[in-house]
C-alpha cells in the first residue's frame, strides 16, 4: 500500500519474500506494533526532469507545486542493472514524493508471492510512444493492451 504522504509499505510476508529473494534497491523499518514495514527505496535514477511538467500556482498552505505528469517512458529514466530492484528517481516530485518502479524482474517476483491489490503500469517503449501519439487525437487514453496490470 502507498500512504498519502507517498510512503511505500508492506506486508511482513511480502518483505520476508523480498529478503529471500535478494531483492535490491530498499531498506526497511516495521511500523510499531503492526505486522507491516515503510520501504525506502534506495536505487535512485537519473531521469529527465523536464518531464513533471507543473501548472498553476503552489499552495500558500503547503507550498506543494501542482502536478499533471509523471515518468510514462523508458527513455525517461535510466534503467537499473540489476535484475531485481525497486528503484525510483534521483529527485521527488514538485509535491513530494519519488516516482517508484520495479523491475520486470520483481514483478514476477511479486506476482507469484501472491501479491494482492497493486497496481503497477508498464513503461512504454519508443515504438509504444509513437503508437499512442497516432491514436491521441481519435483515442486520447488509448494505452497498449497489458500496460496496466492490477492484482
Amino acid at each position: 500500500m502507498t500512504t498519502d504522504d507517498y510512503f511505500l509499505c508492506v506486508s511482513d510476508v511480502i518483505l520476508h519474500t523480498l529478503i529471500n529473494a535478494d531483492v535490491q534497491g530498499f531498506d526497511h523499518k516495521q511500523l510499531p506494533e503492526t505486522p507491516w514495514h515503510v520501504l525506502s527505496i534506495t536505487n535512485r535514477r537519473l531521469f529527465d526532469q523536464t518531464v513533471y511538467t507543473t501548472e498553476g500556482r503552489r499552495c500558500s498552505t503547503c507550498g506543494r507545486q501542482a502536478q499533471y505528469r509523471t515518468i510514462q517512458n523508458e527513455r525517461e529514466i535510466e534503467p537499473p542493472s540489476e535484475l531485481l530492484t525497486f528503484f525510483c528517481t534521483a529527485a521527488e516530485r514538485g509535491q513530494g514524493g519519488f516516482d517508484s518502479f520495479v523491475t520486470e524482474a520483481l514483478f514476477r517476483l511479486l506476482k507469484d508471492a501472491g501479491l494482492k491489490g497493486a497496481a503497477f503500469h508498464r513503461l512504454f517503449t519508443a515504438d509504444e510512444e509513437i503508437e499512442i501519439e497516432r491514436h491521441r487525437q481519435t483515442q486520447p487514453t488509448w494505452r497498449p493492451k497489458g500496460s496496466a496490470v492490477a492484482l
